[in-house]
């Protein structure tokens, strides 16, 4: 049974792949102290452009917020980091929209930390988004 559904998910696996296909699976919002939302897109088009947005979106009284993104492709069982970027804001809002060409073949994910400041606490997430191209 084991090697059936194996032979099942890697067929899917290869004509996805060949066909140029991809899957994304998206991240639930949750509510936070300091973090009222935020949000996570990964999309790879036929060409190979992976374009990776975050947005963080804090209660109107934080000092700062803060983001990190990842883009990690899977080899093997580990997710190694392709390109990163971050960005800070004064304030409570933030957006970071940043492109890359990545490898066919591969699953992706867009792994982001977001970060809230008040005071002297923070409050920190972080989400991820998923893209087999």
């Amino acid at each position: 049974m084991k090697n059936k559904i194996l032979l099942i998910t890697l067929s899917i696996i290869l004509t996805l792949s060949f066909t140029g296909a991809a899957i994304a699976l998206e991240s639930p919002t949750t509510r936070y102290t300091y973090i009222s939302s935020t949000e996570n897109y990964l999309g790879i088009n036929g060409s190979g452009l992976a374009t990776c947005s975050t947005k963080i979106i804090a209660d109107s009284y934080v000092d700062s917020v803060n983001i990190s993104m990842y883009l990690q492709k899977l080899s093997g069982t580990t997710w190694v980091t392709v390109q990163s970027w971050s960005g800070s804001a004064n304030g409570n809002r933030l957006n970071l929209y940043k492109t890359q060409y990545v490898g066919s073949g591969y699953q992706y994910r867009l792994k982001g930390v977001f970060r809230a400041y008040y005071n002297n606490d923070s409050e920190t997430t972080t989400n991820y988004n998923y893209y087999f191209y």
